[in-house]
């Protein structure tokens, strides 16, 4: 925060590409916002100040929608949300996608199967343990970001689990490293250059006073090896 409230004060700075996840509204006042700024990726304004900052994000109700029904098509009913952090834009549109997929199917959404945190691996693994002791047979996994998705692979393989076999998981972003990952890892994919593109748009109406809508991105499914289809037998 410190960083940003003095690159706004930088006169040889023309324009701010905001990248990041720290909510501003309480830190900084939105009409000292004396120059072209554009939230990219994260909306971190409430509403009250989003007519005032343009924002490029990428569709991620959809993008979560289009997870967990890959996941439903291939027979998974119990199936798990691990998601981000409570109050992030980004995490509360992934945990709406999902509900609103399961509730189209006809699925239950079980909130003993609803786990919130950080985008991060720690946490990720840190919900294996839970996943395996619950009362609930859980055969698949919706990882609200990739790297969630590396915690809970990782820690799928110390306790001497088969994924997909045992444990199908899907994860979000798309990031370099879901080729590397054994399994490879199904996931939705970000449009990081259409987002780029989008926001450097916006940018140069904005310092031309030129009006610009706000743009939310469609994702991409990306299926690979880390969900297995069953039968589910009723």
């Amino acid at each position: 925060i410190s960083t940003l409230k003095a690159v706004l004060k930088n006169d040889s700075i023309h324009g701010i590409l905001y990248v990041g996840n720290n909510m501003l509204d309480e830190v900084i006042d939105v009409t000292s916002f004396n120059k072209p700024f554009v939230m990219v990726d994260e909306i971190v304004l409430s509403s009250e100040s989003l007519n005032k900052v343009p924002y490029v994000v990428s569709g991620n109700l959809n993008g979560a929608y289009q997870a967990t029904s890959h996941l439903i098509v291939n027979g998974h009913e119990n199936i798990a949300l691990v998601g981000g952090p409570v109050g992030l834009s980004s995490a509360e549109q992934r945990e709406l996608g999902f509900r609103k997929a399961m509730k189209a199917h006809g699925l239950a959404c079980s909130e003993d199967l609803v786990f919130r945190g950080p985008y991060s691996e720690a946490f990720g693994a840190s919900i294996l343990p839970a996943l395996v002791n619950k009362k609930i047979s859980v055969s698949a996994v919706f990882a609200c970001s990739d790297i969630i998705a590396v915690g809970l692979i990782r820690a799928a393989k110390e306790s001497n689990l088969d994924i997909p076999k045992d444990l199908s998981i899907i994860g979000f972003d798309n990031i370099p490293l879901c080729d590397w990952l054994s399994p490879r890892l199904t996931t939705v994919s970000q449009p990081v250059s259409e987002m780029a593109t989008a926001a450097l748009q916006a940018l140069i109406s904005q310092s031309h006073q030129r009006s610009f809508e706000n743009a939310v991105l469609p994702m991409r499914l990306v299926t690979r090896a880390s969900v297995e289809k069953i039968n589910n037998q009723k």
